[in-house]
């Protein structure tokens, strides 16, 4: 009877690497689909948006100022829940993107539409205060809309303030300043007054959003690679712990990632750093993360390998990671220390 054949190491090898083609291909035909959609999404919220506020404008209800208070922050949190919704879309937009350009590159494509897309290259106006980009484009619509609603509602308030005692004293004593000349002018300058409010607000609102959003990006980007750290620095130990005839095997062969795993859940200060991660505020004691470890230590079948040996490995770490606080794997590699002695750097 004939030996079974088995394929050798190299067969193995490029048998993975077709596999993995493969899946590179299939994910990156979903990306495509995925991206079509939420540029769809896009332009309609942009082409709708505007003649939506266009309309209510032509048809708010009759009345006095007072009258369509209600009719305007309707219309404003509507706007603002647009806003959160799209800047939740720019997320995973972005993160497509970066998705493609990474496979295209291990396709072995780096001149690819995704890899090599081009950067933010025109700025008009003095000094440069435009830049032609969809963030600036979709910005402007968005904050023209919120100010026309802002600026309906304040109108409102401003006309009901007027009515009570201290609002018809404020008034007057407003008039007395402005002078006979200027006094029949009073309520018009009063509208230029609350239209600069109007815009003026949602631009010191939007330059604070940008500072919280930086804030939290460092904030995250800093817990990573704590939790990266911690991560490398506790396999480190468990392998240093291996007997000798272990030793020379694959990381994620010499130490199972269900060892690895029930190690990082009884670690709080890598809780503790993934839970600020994951979370932008509320809870954050960790109970979530360990939750997340314990599912997983269940379902790592095939973790991923980088082959290190006798030092962490860079791939399952990543992973690990990235599903605990919920980043992409490439993200977390880039936070990772170089190894378990730079972790403790």
């Amino acid at each position: 009877m004939a030996a079974e054949a088995y394929p050798g190491e190299n067969e193995r090898a490029e048998l993975r690497r077709k596999e993995r083609r493969e899946g590179l291909l299939k994910e990156y035909g979903e990306i495509g689909a995925n991206f079509r959609t939420l540029t769809d999404i896009r332009f309609r919220l942009l082409s709708l948006l505007p003649i939506a506020t266009a309309a209510a404008s032509a048809f708010k209800p009759e009345g006095t100022a007072l009258d369509r208070i209600p009719f305007a922050l309707f219309g404003l949190g509507v706007t603002l829940a647009l806003i959160a919704y799209n800047k939740r879309n720019d997320q995973l937009y972005n993160e497509l993107i970066g998705r493609a350009g990474s496979i295209e590159r291990e396709l072995g494509i780096p001149d690819g539409a995704f890899a090599n897309r081009p950067h933010t290259w025109l700025a008009v106006l003095p000094r440069s205060l435009w830049v032609i980009n969809h963030g600036g484009a979709i910005g402007t619509i968005y904050l023209a809309t919120v100010s026309f609603w802002l600026f309906m509602a304040l109108e409102g308030i401003g006309v009901a303030a007027a009515r009570l005692p201290p609002g018809a004293a404020f008034y007057a004593q407003f008039k007395a300043f402005l002078g006979e000349s200027w006094r029949p002018h009073a309520g018009g300058i009063m509208r230029v007054a609350i239209f600069a409010a109007a815009v003026g607000l949602p631009l010191l609102a939007l330059a604070r959003l940008r500072r919280q959003e930086k804030n939290r990006k460092d904030e995250v980007s800093d817990e990573v690679k704590k939790a990266g750290a911690r991560l490398f620095l506790l396999e480190q130990r468990l392998l240093d712990a291996l007997p000798s005839d272990r030793k020379s095997l694959p990381a994620v062969a010499a130490v199972p990632t269900e060892t690895l795993l029930a190690e990082l859940i009884a670690d709080e200060e890598f809780v503790r750093s993934c839970a600020i991660a994951r979370k932008a505020g509320g809870n954050r004691d960790g109970d979530t993360v360990k939750d997340v470890l314990r599912y997983l230590r269940g379902s790592f079948d095939d973790a991923p390998s980088s082959g290190s040996v006798r030092q962490p490995d860079p791939a399952r770490a990543a992973h690990v990671l990235s599903v605990i606080v919920g980043l992409p794997p490439r993200y977390v590699r880039a936070r990772l220390p170089a190894s378990a002695k730079a972790s403790v750097e």
